[in-house]
C-alpha cells in the first residue's frame, strides 16, 4: 500500500477539496479556488499513478469521487482502462449530470459486463488477455 496524496483527475493540476454543506461524506475536488485552506492536492491521471507505481494491471479499481467522475471520464482516450479488469464505482448523477453518460461513452469499445451492488456499479472489462 502506498498512500499518495493526490486525486484522480484528468489533467495534472492542482485541485482542491470542496466540502458542500451535507458535511465531509460528499467532499469532492475542483480546480477552482473555492477551496478550504490546506485543502489542495495534486490532481493525477489515472495512467500516471499506475505508471508512478509500476502498475501493469488492475484487479480492482473502486471509484467514489462524488460527481467527479463526469471529469474523469469526460475526455478520451483513457488507456488505463485497458489495464484494468473491473471498476467498482459509485455514481452521482445526482451532483453532476453526465456521470454515467461519460461513464458509457468511455466503456463503448469494450466488451463489458455489469451489475449493481447497493449504491456501486460493477463493471468487468473483457481484455483478450483475461
Amino acid at each position: 500500500i502506498h498512500p499518495v496524496h493526490a486525486a484522480a483527475h484528468p489533467r495534472r493540476e492542482t485541485v482542491n477539496l470542496v466540502v458542500p454543506k451535507t458535511g465531509f461524506w460528499g467532499a469532492r475536488v475542483t480546480a477552482s479556488s473555492n477551496a478550504i485552506e490546506g485543502t489542495s492536492a495534486r490532481g493525477m491521471p489515472v495512467d500516471d499513478l499506475l505508471n508512478e507505481y509500476g502498475v501493469e494491471r488492475v484487479d480492482i479499481l473502486k471509484i467514489d469521487i462524488e460527481g467527479s467522475e463526469a471529469d474523469l471520464f469526460a475526455n478520451n482516450p483513457h488507456p488505463w482502462l485497458r489495464r484494468t479488469r473491473l471498476i467498482m464505482i459509485e455514481l452521482h448523477d445526482n451532483v453532476r449530470m453526465g456521470c454515467t453518460w461519460h461513464l458509457e461513452r468511455a466503456l463503448n469499445q469494450y466488451k463489458t459486463r455489469k451489475a449493481h451492488i447497493g449504491e456501486n456499479l460493477l463493471v468487468w472489462l473483457e481484455h483478450e488477455d483475461n
